[in-house]
Order: C-alpha cells, then sequence, then structure tokens
C-alpha cells in the first residue's frame, strides 16, 4: 500500500467514523463534565449509528445508491448540522458583561 491509500484510508476513517459524531457530542453535551474517552465511545457510536441510518433509509425510501459518494455526502450532512448549531450558539449568545 503507497503513502497515498495509507492517507486516504486514515483521512476516510476519521471522515466517516468520528467527526459527525464528534460534533454532535460537542453541540448536545455543550461543557458537561465528560472524559476524553467517553466522548471518543460516543463520538463513534453517534457516527455509526447516524450514517448507517442516513445511508439505509436514503436507499430504502428514496432509491439512492450505496456508493462513496453518497456515504461522503450524508457524512457531510450528517456533520453540518451541528456545525451550524455551534457556530450560531457560538455567535448568537449574548456577550458576558463586565462588572464596574
Amino acid at each position: 500500500m503507497d503513502l497515498l491509500g495509507i492517507l486516504r484510508a486514515v483521512g476516510g476513517t476519521v471522515l466517516l467514523l468520528w467527526l459527525p459524531g464528534y460534533l454532535w457530542v460537542k453541540a448536545v453535551f455543550q461543557e458537561q463534565t465528560r472524559n476524553p474517552v467517553e466522548r471518543f465511545v460516543l463520538a463513534v457510536l453517534i457516527s455509526v449509528a447516524s450514517l448507517t441510518l442516513w445511508l439505509f433509509g436514503g436507499n430504502r425510501f428514496l432509491g439512492i445508491p450505496i456508493n462513496a459518494w453518497t456515504a461522503i455526502t450524508y457524512c457531510l450532512v450528517t456533520a453540518s448540522i451541528p456545525a451550524g448549531m455551534l457556530l450560531w450558539r457560538r455567535y448568537r449568545a449574548p456577550k458576558p458583561k463586565a462588572e464596574a
């Protein structure tokens, strides 16, 4: 296996199995006390579950074929929803007032 193949495998694993779940964990559990191992496990489980449901639902009910492009598209859609939530909270949250 060449270097490009290794990079593609690592990048695909991170993109499909970690990123959507990490963003959902970050959006839902905000600043609650969770250790890094628990966050990582939750991120992987949420990613696997959500992408499986997206792929199954798209194929079964809409007839969308399951291939690499649909998996990447579903991954980006699944990750963009909590990313938008996080950005909304960050820029719409009231600024803390400085005490005089």
